[in-house]
């Protein structure tokens, strides 16, 4: 049995088998609001065999502190926590795309209850490996 994350109250708990590019967000977001007090979610992206994960944020604020320690997103390079952690965020600058080394990920959002921010959206797409790259010429005049 992998070790996972306890889920918080919110029914974001989700097992996300990929059938394409989908989205994932904090409960309510909206970027004018902000997120529940005491919030965990986990989800678990499971892609398809011979690719990697990319996540792309599109919005993010969070509470900033040292390491991150009371409201914070955490990816991980599988689906459990015994993975390798790819990435702790949190503060109020839009983070640069993460990948995973496999084909599954998991992000976990949690909160406390003292501060709130706008929590974050990300769109989550798999990647053939070194799909990305462009090819190009050197000439030498």
């Amino acid at each position: 049995m992998n070790p996972t994350v306890s889920p918080g109250p919110f029914g974001c708990d989700k097992d996300i088998y990929y059938t394409g590019p989908g989205t994932i967000e904090t409960p309510g977001f909206d970027p004018s609001g902000h997120y529940r007090d005491n919030t965990t979610c986990v989800w678990r992206i499971f892609g398809p065999e011979g690719y990697i994960l990319k996540l792309h944020f599109n919005e993010f604020g969070t509470e900033m502190s040292h390491q991150c320690k009371y409201d914070s997103l955490k990816i991980y390079d599988g689906p459990s926590v015994s993975d390798g952690l790819i990435a702790t965020i949190c503060g109020n600058r839009l983070p640069h795309e993460e990948w995973s080394k496999t084909n599954n990920m998991m992000v976990v959002f949690t909160s406390d209850k003292v501060y709130h921010d706008i929590g974050f959206r990300a769109v989550f797409t798999a990647v053939k490996p070194n799909g990305n790259l462009i090819p190009f010429t050197i000439s030498w005049g």
